[in-house]
């Protein structure tokens, strides 16, 4: 675990001008702040933080010659790290809630609002849970944590210079902690709302932790949104460990104002005969780097993950994921649909690792992409890495504009062009949007589409 370590504190006003810079800044707030970070009487706690805070430090924040991060240059992209938000309950209408979730408030289920990074009990309700099936938040948690809360903080290690989950690890004031005991079975949907709303430009780190014991069954959506126009940079990170033959369905939907940086981590370890349906729909944000790390653990195991993307003007997405098929018999499908318009850049990272031994595996993977605009841009790099030699696996890729032949063919029938142009979207996006079987939610999600065709026109 380490022992606490002190971070020496930067005097920014003293500073030479090469080093007055987002990394540098960020250690800083961390010296601020990390004696009043939920979990800081226990020394636990603070080893995980202030490790974590070290990590980065060595690493600083990633730039373009980092492969991983080539097409999504954080260091230039993030100039300035704003300050964490107050460790308070802010308060938040019920007009400006609605406002700012939108068609997302009104599905169903288990609902932990979190507004600037903490708990709104006002706003939240998830009362009547079943019996084997335990819900909190994670700041409530880390004052008296639970060995098994320990033993998941411990075991999700980053990946080897993944700054962005050392970051979250360093400054996490919040999020959902969830687990299920064995073929236990929440019934209803967990959804986790975040709201950045501030007068300021704020930071935000959330951390969710789902654990599904043998043959547990779960539906858990997170959706982040933002209350006005202010910035704000978001930092979330869900932990997942799927016992065996377990199930869960897992949907993110990043809709925040155009003013915010969001940087999203998914790590899944999936036991034998797991099955995980990933779902992320981006719509929102000024740049969103949302990456996924899946590892099979057991034999038998399945994942899909779908994604979509809707953006325009010069909005940024990165979804970057890194399959590691570390078991005999596991199948992954990764499928994404993007859609940029004006000079947005959309990006799909996709790397696939069969180990020596993990015989029988079925990968697949596929990125699509729709450029409605000469001045957008698509990068995809699909990667396969294979040490086993009894395995199908493939990727793809396509680039293309709207079909002409198809759009005429709706003209001629009377639909005036714009319309047409929607209709043709919605169908290219629409494989994704029926991966999604909560009816309440698909509904949600097309009508956030819907607004945004209907912004475009």
């Amino acid at each position: 675990m380490g022992a606490s370590m002190n971070i020496q504190a930067i005097n920014l006003e003293a500073a030479e001008p090469s080093i007055r810079d987002a990394s540098a800044q960020i250690q800083s707030h961390y010296n601020t702040a990390s004696t009043h970070l939920p979990g800081a009487q226990s020394a636990t706690v603070r080893a995980l933080r202030d490790e974590a805070i070290a990590g980065f430090a060595a690493r600083g924040l990633p730039h373009r010659r980092v492969e991983e991060w080539k097409y999504t240059d954080l260091r230039n992209a993030m100039p300035q790290a704003f300050q964490p938000a107050p460790l308070v309950v802010a308060a938040l209408s019920d007009g400006n809630f609605h406002g700012a979730v939108g068609p997302l408030a009104a599905i169903g289920g288990f609902k932990m609002v979190f507004v600037n990074g903490r708990l709104n009990r006002q706003l939240s309700s998830f009362n009547g849970l079943p019996g084997a099936v335990e819900l909190l938040n994670l700041a409530e948690a880390l004052e008296s944590p639970p060995d098994w809360l320990f033993a998941a903080l411990s075991q999700a290690k980053p990946r080897e210079g993944d700054v962005v989950t050392l970051l979250n690890t360093a400054f996490a004031s919040d999020g959902v902690v969830l687990r299920l005991g064995k073929s236990a079975n929440a019934e209803q949907p967990v959804h986790l709302i975040h709201i950045a709303t501030a007068e300021m430009p704020v930071s935000v780190a959330l951390r969710n932790v789902l654990i599904l014991e043998e043959g547990a069954e779960a539906s858990v959506i997170e959706t982040y949104v933002s209350q006005g126009q202010v910035p704000a940079q978001i930092n979330s990170a869900t932990e997942i460990a799927l016992g065996e033959g377990s199930r869960l369905r897992h949907f993110t939907i990043a809709a925040e104002n155009t003013q915010t940086q969001h940087l999203a981590t998914t790590q899944v370890r999936l036991a034998a005969k797991a099955d995980y349906l990933g779902v992320q729909f981006a719509v929102g944000g000024s740049l969103s780097r949302l990456q996924t790390f899946m590892t099979f653990e057991g034999e038998a195991a399945r994942a899909h993950f779908s994604g979509c993307q809707l953006m325009r003007g010069r909005q940024h997405c990165d979804m970057t994921l890194v399959i590691d098929h570390a078991a005999v018999g596991c199948e992954s499908r990764e499928h994404v649909k993007v859609v940029l318009d004006g000079h947005a850049r959309g990006v799909f990272q996709a790397k696939a690792i069969v180990r020596a031994g993990a015989q029988k595996t079925d990968g697949r993977q596929m990125a699509q992409s729709l450029l409605l605009s000469e001045t957008a841009e698509f990068d995809a790099k699909p990667e396969l890495e294979i040490y086993a030699d009894d395995v199908k696996c493939n990727h793809g890729a396509t680039c293309g504009a709207i079909d002409d032949d198809l759009l005429f063919y709706l003209r001629a029938r009377g639909i005036p062009e714009d319309e047409a142009k929607a209709l043709l979207i919605q169908a290219f996006i629409g494989e994704i949007l029926d991966r999604v079987e909560d009816e309440g939610l698909r509904q949600a999600l097309e009508a956030k589409a819907a607004a945004w065709l209907t912004l475009r026109g």
